[in-house]
């Protein structure tokens, strides 16, 4: 059989904490879609944090936190969530942002995200160029909260200047590597680097453990496997609906648990149970698990 996914060591919670987003990208799936003003409040985040604590004990496992948007610094709330799960919930060990780094974030942001071990991945956007969000990857690079940067692009003329590395590089306070390309009918994106005195590494999956061998999940079919990434991840969206894929979130496939509710037993226990995927293709970023079809 062939099954999706792998055992990773922390569950990952992948928060959606912010609807509304500063851009309108054009290759955006909720281009000219996003409200102006939906986010979660500090009460709902509250809710969160105390049955992702049930969670934990349930599973006995750690978690990491996935934040992201819409654009998530736009959460007035965000700084304050963040100084409650470092104070409270220790079970919660990485925190990661997806930000566009576009706003203004004063120093006191910036020390007080760093004292709390906060790491960011950014993207930059070819439509929506700025000397601001270049200052903001110089000032979060030199402070080590950069994980990495996604360059993203829409159309030919804007794929000719990602093909031109050595011009582009002139635009930016750093020299970037393309590492990463996947190309669709929706978007275009080539996953760039900071190359700088080895603050980072890109995270990566390897291609073998000494066991099992692993490959890439784009467009291979997926409609039937079996699939623990339940088991590993789930979404949380800004009303608290949990999906258990992207492809579930982008299809708005809610699991039927809010985690702003009062959650049992049992209906946590169906968070980490191993599922049959019901689409074509995947679209989550995870790995296969190739396994012998005759067992």
């Amino acid at each position: 059989m062939e099954q999706i996914g792998i055992k990773f060591q922390h569950r990952m919670i992948r928060l959606r904490i912010s609807d509304t987003c500063n851009f309108n990208c054009s290759y955006c799936s909720e281009h000219d879609t996003l409200p102006n003003d939906k986010v979660i409040n500090s009460k709902n985040l509250e809710l969160l944090l105390l049955n992702l604590e049930k969670l934990y004990n349930l599973e006995n496992r750690f978690q990491d936190l996935f934040i992201w948007g819409g654009e998530p610094t736009l959460n007035s709330e965000l700084l304050n969530f963040l100084k409650k799960i470092r104070n409270e919930f220790n079970f919660i060990k990485n925190i990661e942002i997806h930000s566009n780094l576009s706003l203004n974030y004063s120093e006191i942001f910036i020390d007080t995200v760093k004292q709390l071990d906060v790491k960011f991945s950014s993207s930059f956007h070819l439509e929506y160029p700025s000397k601001r969000v270049f200052k903001n990857f110089k000032s979060f690079n030199k402070n080590k909260l950069l994980i990495e940067i996604n360059l993203m692009w829409h159309n030919l003329e804007e794929f000719d200047k990602v093909k031109n590395i050595k011009k582009l590089n002139k635009e930016l306070p750093f020299s970037i590597i393309p590492t990463f390309q996947l190309l669709d009918k929706n978007f275009n994106k080539v996953k760039i680097l900071l190359k700088s005195s080895g603050d980072f590494k890109d995270k990566s999956i390897p291609t073998s453990d000494g066991n099992k061998n692993y490959i890439e999940i784009y467009n291979y079919q997926m409609k039937g496997m079996l699939c623990n990434i339940p088991i590993d991840s789930f979404i949380v969206n800004t009303n608290g609906d949990i999906y258990f894929c992207q492809n579930f979130f982008l299809e708005n496939k809610k699991s039927g648990i809010n985690i702003f509710n009062d959650f049992t037993v049992l209906e946590l226990q169906r968070l980490t149970n191993v599922t049959r995927c019901i689409f074509k293709n995947c679209d989550c970023e995870h790995i296969i698990l190739k396994q012998n079809r005759n067992t």
